[in-house]
């Protein structure tokens, strides 16, 4: 377990307690393959414990999130152009600050998220968290550009794919089981302007009033891939993809 709050100059970004790792959603499961299968980031929005709108499949994993209402951008998934019926009055304010909000950028194999609003964005990265030796579940604050222009402090790397497979040949050697556990390090969580965990009054994400979570489905697959490979235990035959 970490301290309340220590600074972390390896990513420049702020620690905080990090939550139980049963709040940490598992993927969605399929056991059949469709039309979709070269969808490659599968994006859920939540206002608290509530789903809202249809979830963004993109064809990339270079792409933005903003507060705005849309441009038909399929790259860029605007949570302003989402309606709630049952909107809670606490979320208005937080969609109101979310505005640039972050974009999300591949590269060699490393996924990154930077922030582009005004105010920090919280994230829960379980690969990144691994690699660090970090409780998976720990939560990372990224200072929004208000608070400065150095992007280190407003970038944090999310998913690195030379970690992964490390990972997953390790799991492979160990059997079906460790292979299946890895979907948990194949999704990644976002709170925008409020933060949450042990220090903050708000323990899990879902006390927050809009957040975000992202399932890598390339990812997910080439666990499905590894997993037809192996011997499937009794009772748990399953599929990520």
């Amino acid at each position: 377990m970490l301290s309340t709050s220590i600074a972390d100059e390896r990513c420049g970004t702020m620690h905080v307690m990090p939550i139980s790792d049963e709040e940490v959603e598992r993927p969605p499961r399929h056991n059949e393959r469709t039309i979709e299968d070269n969808v490659v980031v599968n994006i859920l929005h939540y206002e608290f414990r509530d789903r809202v709108g249809p979830p963004f499949k993109c064809h990339t994993l270079n792409l933005w999130v903003d507060g705005f209402c849309g441009s038909g951008d399929p790259t860029r998934f605007s949570l302003g152009s989402l309606g709630n019926s049952s909107r809670q009055p606490g979320v208005i304010p937080v969609r109101g600050q979310i505005g640039k909000g972050m974009q999300m950028q591949h590269d060699a194999g490393r996924t990154t998220i930077t922030c582009l609003g005004e105010s920090p964005i919280f994230v829960q990265a379980p690969l990144h968290a691994k690699r660090l030796n970090d409780d998976t579940a720990t939560v990372y604050r990224l200072s929004g550009v208000i608070e400065g222009d150095d992007v280190e402090s407003r970038t944090i790397e999310i998913f690195d794919e030379t970690t992964f497979e490390k990972l997953l040949e390790e799991a492979r050697m160990q059997g079906y089981r460790h292979v299946y556990a890895l979907q948990n390090l194949c999704l990644c969580r976002v709170s925008f302007v409020k933060g949450f965990g042990k220090s903050y009054r708000r323990t899990t994400i879902l006390d927050t009033p809009c957040w975000i979570e992202i399932h890598f489905m390339n990812y997910l697959q080439r666990l499905d891939e590894v997993l037809s490979t192996l011997h499937t235990p009794a009772h748990d035959v399953h599929s990520f993809s």
